[in-house]
C-alpha cells in the first residue's frame, strides 16, 4: 500500500473546539487543496493529510460522512477522521472530527 497525497493543508486552517473535540473549517480556506484525493493506490478511501506548523506532524484523515440539506441537493459539509495508524500513534486524536463546510 503505497501513499498517494500531495501537499498536507495547514492545521492553522482549522478552529479548534477541545469541547467537542472538533476542528472545523471552510472549504475555501484551503485554496488549491484537495480535500478528495485518493488516499492509497490499492484502495478507494479518500481524504488529505493536515500538518501542524509548530510540530511539523502530519495526520491522514480520512473522509468519513457527507451532510446534505434536506432536498438534497446540496452539500453543507463533510466530516474526516483521524486514520486509525495516527490514533494509535497519537492517543490523542481519539474521538475527534474535522468539518469541512461547504461555502
Amino acid at each position: 500500500m503505497k501513499l498517494r497525497l500531495n501537499f498536507p493543508i495547514d492545521l492553522s486552517v482549522f478552529s479548534h473546539n477541545k469541547d467537542t473535540k472538533t476542528f472545523c473549517a471552510e472549504a475555501s480556506d484551503f485554496g488549491h487543496g484537495n480535500l478528495f484525493q485518493r488516499i492509497y493506490d490499492d484502495a478507494c478511501d479518500v481524504g488529505f493529510q493536515v500538518i501542524n506548523p509548530t510540530t511539523l506532524n502530519t495526520i491522514l484523515l480520512i473522509h468519513s460522512h457527507e451532510e446534505r440539506t434536506l432536498d438534497g441537493m446540496d452539500v453543507q459539509y463533510w466530516e474526516f477522521t483521524p486514520s486509525y495508524e495516527d490514533m494509535q500513534k497519537h492517543p490523542s486524536l481519539k474521538g475527534y472530527k474535522f468539518v469541512v463546510y461547504n461555502d
